[in-house]
């Protein structure tokens, strides 16, 4: 077997890893556009008066969608090197 064939084994046995991948961080991003959506939403919620309970306004408060936000792009970073890694590495 030449290396340019070796290589193309390699590239195909590497492709569904890297449609995996590609699939999460699309999911990410969905994610990440609904987290904002949420925020969002809460904000105008609170802005307009429309949550008569505290407790829910305290609860709804308590979440922190800056931090999940972050964490989402840490892992689209993530996914993106390791993407890029299983293109690269022959």
């Amino acid at each position: 077997m030449t290396r340019s064939q070796q290589i193309n084994n390699i590239i195909e046995k590497r492709q569904p890893l890297v449609k995996r991948i590609e699939n999460a961080e699309v999911q990410l991003q969905k994610l990440g556009l609904e987290l904002q959506t949420l925020a969002q939403e809460r904000d105008e919620l609170s802005l307009r008066g429309e949550l008569d309970d505290p407790e829910l306004r305290a609860q709804l408060k308590k979440i922190d969608f800056t931090t999940i936000q972050r964490e989402i792009v840490s892992e689209l970073r993530a996914l993106d090197n390791l993407r890029k890694d299983s293109l690269v590495r022959l």
